[in-house]
């Protein structure tokens, strides 16, 4: 692949053909850093850095880093550290630092911030080179490493196209650079997207140094469920552009999310499930439920044939509750099962 290239991006699709829901992300309390040595110097600045890359992952929000309570837990990242190791790619070496969760969570109830939970959506990523060529999920380089390390530390889960004859006669370079929407949308049906956020990069042709290197543009845009945000960025590379981009991504995603930790902002929800066929169901989905991010807990307040109420204390009330299940798709939106006007939530479980 050519190191000049176009980037699109296509947020929440997978890389195989499936169903879309949240892709839960593994290793969310941990994060690499470049480090020059091995150094004792070097090891306790580059935890403290991984630590703070910890919280930005967890949260979603790169400003919580300037609260001053967090500052003193950076600077003190050590009383929060589980195990590190160190790792070489490519002759950069990095150091791999992993936190304890429990520590993490306490840290951002005591200062009020919102925690993004390991059900993200997964992000399909279409790069296309400025020879027109589009990157495969067999492709491999320099830049594509870039991309995942990028994502990797945003708590972003992604994944590219398989960009088999189907996907050829789908789409092509042209129509994703002219961010054609129904194109996209229609070459993206198989993946059955959420989310689809579509960048191009391109070299800026006017020198910025004495040396002739030229900044990339990137122009990009993310459609929602509801709505669509479009921005630009200019960079000194492509691998800068992406890493802005992907950032700006997590921004917006963990915005709609993540969930305050404000024990105040409790309230119980009321939550009616159909297709209950046997206690072992009955069993699944409270085990399920009670994993949700905002959820504190479960209990169950009645059963009746096929169906099950169940009592939720949740963080931000039905509408965060709403949201993580609309993610997720393990439980569906349902009728209504009575004529009581009790305000609950009436879904249907598939699994």
């Amino acid at each position: 692949m050519s190191k000049n290239l176009i980037i699109i991006l296509l947020a929440l699709c997978t890389l195989c053909v499936k169903t879309s829901q949240a892709a839960p992300v593994k290793q969310l309390f941990q994060a690499s850093v470049a480090i020059a040595d091995t150094s004792m110097g070097s090891r306790v600045q580059a935890i403290q850095s991984a630590f703070a890359a910890t919280l930005i992952k967890v949260t979603g929000n790169p400003n919580v880093v300037n609260i001053p309570n967090i500052q003193n837990a950076i600077s003190n990242a050590e009383s929060y550290l589980e195990q590190y190791g160190y790792q070489n790619d490519n002759g950069q070496s990095y150091l791999m630092a992993s936190f304890y969760p429990n520590l993490i969570k306490n840290l951002l109830k005591q200062n009020n911030v919102a925690l993004w939970g390991s059900d993200r959506p997964e992000v399909l990523v279409w790069l296309v080179s400025k020879q027109n060529q589009i990157m495969s999920s067999t492709t491999a380089s320099p830049l594509q490493q870039a991309l995942l390390r990028d994502a990797s530390n945003r708590g972003l889960p992604i994944s590219l196209p398989l960009m088999d004859m189907h996907d050829l006669q789908s789409i092509t370079a042209k129509q994703l650079c002219a961010f054609d929407q129904q194109a996209i949308q229609a070459a993206s049906n198989r993946y059955h997207p959420d989310v689809i956020l579509v960048a191009c990069l391109q070299p800026d042709n006017n020198p910025v140094n004495s040396a002739g290197n030229s900044n990339w543009q990137g122009h990009f845009s993310l459609f929602t469920r509801n709505q669509t945000y479009s921005w630009t960025s200019q960079q000194i590379d492509e691998k800068a552009l992406l890493a802005d981009s992907i950032a700006k991504v997590g921004n917006d995603l963990a915005q709609n999310y993540a969930v305050n930790t404000d024990q105040d902002n409790v309230t119980v929800v009321k939550l009616v499930v159909s297709n209950i066929r046997d206690y072992q169901v009955l069993n699944q989905v409270r085990k399920y439920l009670a994993q949700l991010t905002p959820v504190q807990q479960v209990a169950v307040n009645s059963i009746a044939p096929n169906v099950a109420s169940f009592s939720l204390e949740v963080i931000g009330g039905s509408d965060a509750l709403i949201h993580v299940l609309n993610l997720d798709h393990e439980l569906v939106p349902a009728k209504q099962i009575n004529q009581n006007n009790d305000n609950g939530l009436y879904y249907q479980w598939l699994s």
